[in-house]
């Protein structure tokens, strides 16, 4: 994972010494103060403009607003020594939400009485998993009402929370940036961001990206899905792809397998899920048995 961040933020400090490039691509329409901005930015934080980790937005006379992405957001901070780990949450108005001793306390309401979304929270914990900062808002200050407000509430309010937590976590790395979800720069931005920025067909790197956090049970299908439609046109043939076991997964799965009985129970785990499950339980039981074990089949 180390090696990973390093190779990253190497990377994406080689990209901005390409000026006429970013120039081209990111920044036709910046001033010269605006474009030296940008780029100053993107540098200092080691930021990938092609992996919209940032980028800038410019309409007609307007000053720019440059704006960090979640994934830029995570990646900094997980670069950062101190960080240990973050989380954000919904808070719905059935849920229970106490402050004490300064720790925010969350019990979530039963899924189906949880009432109406009002709000999301975040926490950052630095090494030793101490409670660093932590931050709520509240969906009523900033729900545009429209576009991925209207669609995805929960998702672009943990958003909000996120950025914010992180921001107020490392002030020193994330002063003065924020995240295209945060609504007091532009209410026009989220409208307009999707004509400035056309969202890209997936390809197979960020779809192996989604199918591990699966996989390793970071998210749901349904979540990875949502985040990656955020950046990606993602086709029914994608989401197939996504929804379908992969063979190497499947074999984890086989190995802690005692007895055919257990295959039913591993069926049914993968369909509520999500998985795509046609021909699943005949693909399943012929892996099982030829699997080379002593154990009773």
């Amino acid at each position: 994972m180390e090696n990973e961040i390093v190779r990253h933020t190497n990377q994406a400090l080689t990209i901005w010494n390409d000026k006429a490039a970013i120039k081209k691509q990111f920044g036709a329409n910046l001033t010269d103060v605006e474009f030296d901005f940008f780029v100053s930015l993107g540098a200092a934080l080691s930021l990938n403009p092609f992996t919209r980790e940032i980028w800038a937005v410019k309409y007609g006379k307007a000053d720019a607003q440059i704006f960090i992405g979640r994934d830029g957001y995570r990646r900094k901070a997980q670069e950062l020594e101190v960080y240990e780990r973050h989380f954000s949450a919904p808070i719905y108005e059935n849920d229970k939400f106490i402050i004490k001793n300064g720790i925010p306390e969350h019990e979530s309401a039963e899924y189906k009485n949880r009432g109406a979304l009002i709000a999301a929270y975040a926490c950052v914990y630095t090494k030793g998993d101490v409670l660093r900062f932590w931050q709520r808002v509240e969906l009523s200050e900033y729900n545009l009402k429209q576009s991925n407000w209207n669609s995805k509430p929960q998702t672009m309010i943990c958003k909000v929370a996120e950025a914010q937590v992180l921001r107020g976590a490392f002030q020193g790395t994330f002063a003065g940036t924020y995240d295209e979800s945060e609504n007091w720069i532009d209410t026009k931005v989220e409208v307009m961001e999707s004509k400035a920025l056309p969202k890209k067909p997936l390809g197979k790197t960020a779809a192996s990206r989604a199918i591990a956090s699966i996989e390793n049970g970071e998210k749901s299908i349904d979540a990875a899905l949502s985040d990656l439609r955020d950046s990606y046109i993602v086709t029914p043939e994608n989401e197939k792809k996504i929804r379908t076991p992969q063979t190497k997964y499947l074999q984890t799965i086989i190995d802690s397998v005692k007895s055919t009985a257990d295959l039913e129970i591993v069926y049914q785990d993968l369909k509520g899920t999500g998985f795509n499950v046609d021909g699943l339980d005949i693909i399943l039981l012929e892996m099982y048995n030829d699997k080379p074990t002593t154990l009773t089949k």
